[in-house]
C-alpha cells in the first residue's frame, strides 16, 4: 500500500511539475527545455513604454496651454500627476514658453529635453 502511495505521488508530483512548466532534465549535449511563456500582462520597462507613448503622438505637436489631461499623459514621462500640475500651472498663468516646464519646477530640464520636440506653446 505505502510503494502505491508512494507511486502515485511521484505521478502526481511530475504532472504538477509539467503543467506549470518544468519540461525535466536536459539531455547530455543538448540546452535544457523550458515551457516558459510570458505572461499577458507582463509589465514593460519605462523605456519601452516612452517608447510607445511618443510613437502615439506621431509628428503632432502638443499645445501646453490647450492640451487636455490625457493628451499630455502620452508624452513620455508625463503620467497622471504631472499633466494635472501642468494643467493647474496654466491656469494659473498661460505658458509663454517651453522652458517654463523647469522654471516652474514641473520638470526637469533633462526630462524636458525628451520631449520639447513634442510640444508647443500658442
Amino acid at each position: 500500500m505505502r510503494k502505491l502511495i508512494a507511486t502515485l505521488s511521484g505521478i502526481v508530483l511530475a504532472v504538477g511539475l509539467v503543467v506549470n512548466g518544468w519540461a525535466g532534465p536536459a539531455a547530455p549535449g543538448k540546452a535544457p527545455a523550458t515551457n516558459h511563456r510570458p505572461s499577458v500582462g507582463t509589465p514593460q520597462t519605462g523605456k519601452a513604454k516612452e517608447k510607445t507613448k511618443a510613437e502615439k503622438l506621431g509628428k503632432q505637436k502638443v499645445n501646453l496651454n490647450k492640451a487636455r489631461q490625457k493628451t499630455l499623459e502620452k508624452l513620455p514621462g508625463i503620467g497622471p500627476a504631472r499633466a494635472k500640475q501642468i494643467i493647474a500651472e496654466r491656469k494659473k498663468k498661460p505658458f509663454t514658453s517651453l522652458d517654463e516646464l523647469v522654471s516652474r519646477k514641473i520638470l526637469s530640464a533633462k526630462d524636458l529635453d525628451k520631449i520639447r520636440d513634442n510640444l508647443t506653446v500658442q
